[in-house]
């Protein structure tokens, strides 16, 4: 049997068309998933090693990956598993049967008590880390890159993939800021409030195809436009009578949303949504609430959020 490439090293095992095929759905999903591909190695190794044919996961499988695990802190064991179940369900969503188990593994990892570090303290974990890089002495740039990380992910907040991502030109000390790009949008709508901000970013993303300012109706010059222009000119279309829009194809499980969890009991998190999640949660909604066209609405959350964007922003669009 051949090797099937992937981003770390190849896989061996009969699973590997399946395993790249889910790392490639990551990253789709502008999911980096850069920390489980040492997992999905290991795993990839263990079914080529113990189940040299298996066509999908097997409860025998699943009890033979836990058992060799075992070893492991109960969140090492976690960290062990979680990857695999993603790939169980993602073979589910494919219509190949495998098996799959509520294991304890599934949920939260264990709890610990928050501790508020002190000045002294703090100083103290800071110390710690630049003498651990003084020793680095066979790899200098190591010396640099540890306490810049570190204090990248304690003082601004960032994440270790984001910290690790970051590249110079997203870095601006003078003002302060970090562009952290993740979401991978052609287009940014933005208040006329942050026109400013948008200019100093604006050739920093030339991946963004767009930048829409809300109620403004500014013809679109290069990449500018005006949201209440795009508005007017849909009305010309649709009054000449080119309805060509609604022969356009929807694929309903095309993934078309990339949504964040709040954080607020564990970390933010992104929460892939296809055309029919969004439709099914706007169908839902509108069969209790009637909505007419002299209705204003009053939005309070971002719109990152998953309720206020279906049911603040994308309701109203949906019905007119």
């Amino acid at each position: 049997m051949g090797v099937i490439k992937y981003k770390n090293g190849l896989y061996r095992s009969s699973l590997g068309p399946k395993l790249q095929a889910f790392i490639e759905a990551k990253h789709n999903a502008n999911s980096p998933y850069s920390s489980d591909y040492f997992t999905l190695h290991q795993f990839d190794l263990f079914v080529a090693e113990f189940f040299p044919n298996a066509t999908t996961i097997s409860k025998e499988m699943i009890e033979k990956w836990l058992e060799i695990n075992s070893k492991f802190h109960i969140n090492g064991q976690r960290r062990k598993f979680t990857p695999i179940n993603q790939f169980c369900i993602f073979l589910n969503k494919q219509g190949i049967d495998c098996y799959q188990i509520n294991s304890p593994f599934c949920g939260k990892g264990l709890k610990y008590q928050p501790h508020i570090f002190t000045d002294k303290e703090k100083v103290a974990l800071f110390k710690s880390i630049d003498e651990y890089s003084e020793k680095l002495i066979n790899s200098p740039i190591k010396q640099l890159i540890f306490p810049t990380i570190f204090r990248l992910i304690y003082c601004c907040g960032l994440r270790n993939s984001e910290a690790r991502n970051l590249k110079c030109e997203d870095v601006n000390l003078e003002a302060g800021k970090l562009i952290i790009r993740r979401s991978k949008a052609s287009a940014i709508i933005y208040s006329p409030k942050k026109e400013e901000d948008i200019k100093k970013i604006k050739e920093k993303i030339p991946e963004v195809e767009y930048f829409i300012e809300m109620k403004s109706d500014k013809k679109l010059e290069e990449k500018d436009v005006g949201l209440q222009y795009l508005i007017d000119l849909g009305k010309a279309i649709i009054k000449s009578g080119d309805n060509s829009f609604e022969k356009i194809e929807i694929d309903p499980e095309e993934f078309k949303i990339l949504f964040f969890t709040s954080g607020t009991t564990s970390n933010a998190k992104g929460v892939m949504l296809n055309n029919r999640n969004l439709a099914e949660n706007i169908n839902a909604v509108s069969a209790y609430v009637k909505l007419y066209p002299i209705d204003m609405l009053f939005s309070v959350l971002p719109l990152h959020h998953c309720y206020e964007s279906t049911i603040g922003f994308l309701l109203p669009m949906a019905t007119g």
